[in-house]
C-alpha cells in the first residue's frame, strides 16, 4: 500500500534549523551540480537537473508549483517544490519535490517553508517519499505522520 505523510502545519515540530529557505522563480546550473552529487546515494531516482525541474514546475502552462532552495556559503544545500492540490480523496498543500543535503538544516528549513505555505491554504502538508529515503523518517522527525492512502 502507498502511505502518505501528513499532518497540520501547526503540529510539525520545527526547531531552529540556522538555515533560510528563499523562494525562486529559476534553477541555476548549480541544480546540475547538485544533483549529480546528491543521485548516486540515492541508488534508483528521476533526474532532477536544472532542465528537466524547469520543465517540470515553472515552464508548464498555468502552473501553480512554488520551489524554495537553501544556500550554505553560497552553495545549493536543498530545494522543494509544492502545489495545492488534492491527494487521497482530500485538499492539501502538497510537497512535489524534495532534495536535500543529508545535513538536516536544509530539510527543516524547507519543511518550514513548505508548512507556511500550508498554513497560508489553510490546509495540510501532504507528501510521498518512498520508505527507503532518508528524509522519510527525518520528515517524521520533524513531524509528519504516516497515513494510509486509498492506493496500492
Amino acid at each position: 500500500s502507498v502511505l502518505q505523510l501528513a499532518r497540520e502545519p501547526d503540529a510539525l515540530a520545527l526547531p531552529a534549523s540556522g538555515c533560510e529557505a528563499r523562494e525562486v522563480r529559476a534553477f541555476d546550473d548549480s541544480y546540475d551540480a547538485f544533483f549529480a552529487a546528491q543521485a548516486p546515494a540515492r541508488g534508483a531516482v528521476g533526474v532532477r537537473d536544472a532542465r528537466r525541474l524547469a520543465w517540470r514546475y515553472l515552464e508548464r502552462p498555468r502552473s501553480t508549483y512554488a520551489s524554495a532552495e537553501v544556500r550554505r556559503g553560497g552553495h545549493l544545500a536543498g530545494w522543494a517544490v509544492v502545489a495545492r492540490g488534492r491527494f487521497a480523496e482530500r485538499d492539501a498543500t502538497l510537497l512535489v519535490d524534495l532534495l536535500v543535503e543529508r545535513e538536516r538544516g536544509a530539510l527543516t528549513a524547507l519543511v518550514a517553508w513548505a508548512a507556511e505555505r500550508a498554513r497560508a491554504d489553510g490546509l495540510p502538508l501532504v507528501t510521498l517519499v518512498p520508505e527507503s529515503a532518508p528524509e522519510f523518517l527525518a520528515l517524521q522527525d520533524l513531524g509528519l505522520r504516516v497515513e494510509p492512502t486509498p492506493y496500492t
